[in-house]
């Protein structure tokens, strides 16, 4: 399993995971997907998660 930044950035920018989904345009399940366990996401879902959080998609899989 492999843990992504999302949930720091998420919490940084005070952003619930219903509120990036509406921003990005895709389900809760998938952000939630996407801050859990990043090898379960699609890349194009992460490019619009990234992009309704005006980050580079990059950000996503910094470490800590």
């Amino acid at each position: 399993m492999s843990k992504s930044n999302l949930a720091k950035i998420m919490k940084n920018k005070k952003l619930t995971v219903r509120k990036v989904a509406e921003k990005a345009n895709i389900s809760p399940v998938t952000v939630i997907k996407a801050r859990n366990n990043i090898e379960d996401c699609m890349v194009s879902s992460l490019m619009k998660i990234s992009k309704a959080l005006n980050i580079d998609i990059c950000d996503i899989f910094k470490k800590n």
